[in-house]
């Protein structure tokens, strides 16, 4: 399982205020347990997006996160998802683009990639595997 978050530019410096993005992917068994997750965090500025690839086996994900400035500490969240899965018949690919009114410092969860059933037939094994992302934004004090 790799995942990789492609940083920007150094944003030290910068006229507009620092965003902080975090991104928690998670993926989660038949009963809705995370069996697996990773923290990232990103500066970033409003209007400039933080972009995170995962790659699980055959799947490749993904997510450019964009934030805009919103009234009412709030901001406005765009969430754009490229799904790459490869098997024996071939490769499908899925795209999607969500927005969404977010209160800063609140976590929301984005659910774009649906359930992928797992090959291994043990009696012991989990036949469900879900992934979905936390995301959430908050300002940095300078």
């Amino acid at each position: 399982m790799g995942l990789f978050l492609l940083a920007g530019q150094t944003l030290s410096g910068q006229d507009q205020p620092l965003l902080r993005v975090t991104v928690v992917p998670q993926i989660l068994d038949s009963s809705v347990q995370v069996v697996w997750e990773q923290t990232l965090t990103q500066d970033t500025t409003a209007g400039r997006p933080v972009v995170v690839n995962l790659q699980i086996g055959n799947l490749q994900i993904r997510l450019t996160i964009t934030p805009f400035d919103a009234p009412d500490d709030q901001f406005l969240l765009v969430v754009q998802s490229l799904v790459r899965q490869a098997d024996a018949s071939g490769a499908k690919l899925r795209t999607a683009v969500q927005s969404l009114l977010i209160p800063a410092g609140e976590a929301v969860m984005y659910f774009p990639f649906g359930r992928e059933r797992s090959t291994n037939s043990a009696p012991n094994s989990t036949p469900w595997h879900q992934m979905q992302v936390e995301i959430r934004l908050q300002p940095v004090a300078q």
